[in-house]
């Protein structure tokens, strides 16, 4: 008897505790959607590339960029306690959909790893003397592909979800941030590469930290002079505030808990309002368990931005739908 009572006051305390997560009903009143494409992008088609190429097969966009989502990481142990924030575009390019996601981060020893991925086929991240000499300093870190390429796909294996707030920015401010963004990129890169000091800020927790681009885009989006910031250092905070802001569509990413707790009740299904997410308190999920969740949730997942798009473009008679 007092082991079924202890497992129903659990169960209440979780479901109160969900009910009262951060940002649940604000994210409910903006109309969220639910994106499941990213679980497993292989299952699901790679649906990014497949169903945004409509979009920029004529050229005729070849140059514009698309959309812009601040993407807000949910919590986890560890160095991620109060979430991470990053900045994603969709553009047009040599008639190709670029989906692309900038991170800024703190360089420090797991630095090597990242670049050593990613350029495997040259040397200047061996020298990790070199690179310990530069610990501290802000790195941007730019995911090609981060839905089809995976990368999304690992953090949600986490038991983490992710929040995507697309903003009502201007195709010029969104073109100009982009541009931004791969020029400090490319900058960095070659600074690397040719053995120089970075020789920008250092990285600080609760200061300029993952969500410097971020409050750098608001102030832009704001009207405020290059170098302002605005917007909040904490990730969660500035979630809530993008729940609020007038025109932001809202797409949430599930973890494996709120998967879990969706399958239980009904068919889990891509554009549908969110199930449960965000929760104060996540019951923990094996990783074969997880996997085969995210394999089963991403049979016949869309992309919820790529369907936006394109409706948007349907009904400006620029484009189709390619259903």
């Amino acid at each position: 008897m007092r082991g079924r009572l202890r497992a129903a006051g659990l169960r209440g305390a979780l479901g109160l505790a969900g009910l009262l997560g951060p940002g649940v009903a604000g994210a409910e009143a903006a109309g969220a959607r639910l994106d499941l494409s990213a679980l497993d992008p292989a299952v699901a088609g790679h649906v990014v590339a497949r169903d945004g190429a409509a979009l920029c097969a004529d050229g005729q966009r070849d140059g514009q960029t698309l959309a812009a989502a601040v993407v807000i990481y949910g919590r986890r142990p560890g160095r991620s306690g109060w979430g991470h924030a990053s900045l994603r575009f969709l553009a047009c390019a040599d008639r190709a959909l670029r989906d692309v996601e900038f991170e800024y981060y703190r360089l420090d020893a797991t630095t090597a790893d990242w670049f050593a991925q990613r350029y495997p086929d040259e040397d200047w991240h061996r020298d990790r003397s070199a690179l310990r000499a530069q610990r501290g300093q802000m790195l941007v870190l730019r995911n090609e592909r981060p839905v089809d390429g995976g990368w999304y796909r690992t953090e949600l294996l986490k038991n983490r979800e992710i929040t995507e707030a697309w903003m009502p920015w201007s195709p010029a401010l969104m073109g100009r941030l982009l541009a931004e963004q791969d020029a400090r990129h490319e900058d960095q890169l070659a600074r690397l590469r040719a053995g120089q000091p970075l020789d920008w800020i250092r990285y600080a927790a609760m200061g300029d930290n993952c969500t410097f681009h971020i409050r750098e885009a608001l102030a832009a989006a704001a009207g405020a002079p290059p170098g302002s910031l605005d917007g909040s250092v904490y990730p969660m905070t500035l979630l809530r505030r993008l729940e609020a802001t007038p025109g932001v569509r809202l797409v949430v990413h599930p973890g494996a808990h709120a998967l879990r707790r969706q399958a239980r009740r009904g068919r889990v299904e891509s554009g549908a309002p969110p199930p449960l997410y965000r929760p104060a308190t996540r019951l923990p999920v094996r990783p074969r368990v997880r996997a085969a969740l995210a394999a089963r949730a991403a049979e016949g997942a869309r992309s919820v931005i790529v369907d936006m798009l394109q409706d948007d473009l349907s009904e400006d008679g620029l484009a189709q739908p390619a259903h």
